[in-house]
């Protein structure tokens, strides 16, 4: 079915109909990068949701369309796709053959799992494959410059429980760089019923991105920090090895109190206390949500640290040099109280949690956002650092900076720094002393 017309202010695009598709030549070696241009572009085929949904409807991509046709030699392909920073919800998804389909349908069905905001993998099984790579958006008015590159990747050799690296612990720490691209999802729909997916028993969506796999040995009678530092979104569990994970079930009872999956960050945090007089082996597992949702991270394994930030006058310093900014903290530990029992910060009720300092210096003229994202009931508030430390200052400095959502853990709050550099202290904090644990804390600008 043919479409409405492009932006008339910009000539239309040579490469604007499936049948004019721009042939693309790989580079001899490393990755071929292609520039492009969707204004101007008409809407070819519609509707055309490419088995995308949002809340159970689907999304049409009615934006108008530029196409690519390139032959894939066989392996693993990654495409990483971006937009300029002018417009929003640019979208790339691909479909495999020599020809046009013949209607709207038809193109549905063929890019049905092969969409991405981001990044896409393609796995050619034959000596060669052809395949058409289209740019496209939800409507006309979303359009612009983008990019993308092709480039050929190995997957993770520890893309199983069975292949886990074992990582040696050195001076009691260890630190690995990983990448869970080309991983797939070992155990999501297998067995009988079908396993839906790790959850853990508490994430509200099934962990089915592909995963890879790490094997340690806690000392005895320790308290490990296990983190997780990454730009995609990406989770974090761990389960005893003697546990098992041959299947999906014995993850998902595993790490039922030991996992993080933070929204819209692969910073995470998990912590593991080994009780026992004995090491103990443990499996870590990095996954994510969705199979659009992969790439590098760094894993940290230590042993943890007992906080010297729970007052106001001992704030953790956070340099804040390129964003985004991130670090770990635990109100949970025994160490940590509730300092100041009757801040409220203009909420409805007082923060009586215990509680972390942070303290941060924001560039002039700049906005700066903080934000966790717990499984626990958090809460956050900031001050100026020049506030003298007691409840009734603190109580007044805070109150146009707060953020408690009921019975949730996402909480953010944003600070604009005037015309001169100024310091802030960012608290993390809870309504009650049962609601505390691990989080992370990042900053944006």
């Amino acid at each position: 079915t043919d479409g409405p017309t492009g932006d008339a202010a910009f000539p239309a695009p040579a490469n604007g109909t499936c049948a004019t598709a721009q042939t693309i030549t790989l580079a001899a070696s490393g990755p071929t990068t292609v520039s492009g241009d969707t204004r101007g572009a008409a809407n070819e085929f519609t509707p055309v949701s490419c088995g995308f949904t949002f809340q159970g409807s689907p999304i049409n991509w009615d934006g108008g369309q530029v196409y690519y046709k390139v032959t894939l030699p066989q392996g693993l392909w990654l495409i990483d796709f971006t937009i300029d920073s002018s417009w929003i919800n640019g979208v790339l998804y691909a479909f495999k053959g020599n020809t046009c389909p013949a209607d709207a349908a038809a193109l549905d069905t063929a890019c049905t799992d092969k969409l991405t905001f981001a990044k896409q993998l393609i796995d050619v099984q034959a000596a060669t494959e052809d395949w058409y790579l289209v740019v496209d958006s939800p409507g006309l008015t979303q359009a612009g410059p983008f990019q993308f590159t092709i480039d050929k990747v190995t997957p993770p050799s520890n893309a199983t429980c069975a292949t886990a690296t074992t990582l040696p612990l050195v001076n009691g720490s260890v630190t690995v760089s990983g990448d869970t691209t080309g991983a797939a999802d070992e155990h999501t729909g297998t067995g009988a019923p079908p396993f839906p997916g790790v959850t853990c028993q508490v994430l509200q969506d099934p962990l089915v991105g592909g995963q890879v796999y790490y094997r340690v040995s806690i000392p005895a009678n320790t308290t490990y920090d296990i983190k997780t530092t990454a730009t995609d979104d990406l989770a974090l569990y761990v389960v005893p090895a003697a546990t098992g994970c041959a299947t999906g079930g014995a993850i998902d009872s595993g790490c039922a109190t030991t996992h993080s999956d933070n929204l819209k960050t692969g910073n995470e945090w998990v912590q593991i206390t080994n009780t026992t007089a004995a090491a103990v082996d443990y499996i870590i597992v990095v996954d994510s949500w969705s199979t659009m949702a992969f790439g590098a991270f760094t894993l940290t394994v230590e042993p943890y640290a007992t906080p010297t930030n729970g007052t106001c006058a001992t704030p953790q310093p956070l340099t804040l040099g390129t964003s985004p900014v991130s670090v770990s903290g635990n109100t949970s530990d025994s160490s940590l109280s509730d300092e100041y029992k009757t801040v409220q910060c203009g909420l409805s009720d007082p923060l009586s949690g215990p509680q972390q300092y942070y303290k941060v210096t924001l560039a002039a003229n700049t906005s700066y956002t903080f934000a966790i994202n717990t499984s626990w009931d958090s809460a956050m508030y900031a001050f100026p650092a020049s506030t003298t430390c007691s409840a009734s200052t603190v109580d007044t400095a805070c109150s146009a900076h707060a953020s408690d959502t009921l019975n949730s853990g996402v909480e953010s709050l944003t600070i604009t720094a005037g015309a001169a550099a100024e310091d802030w202290i960012i608290v993390v904090d809870s309504w009650d002393t049962s609601a505390s644990g691990p989080f992370t804390l990042t900053a944006t600008w």
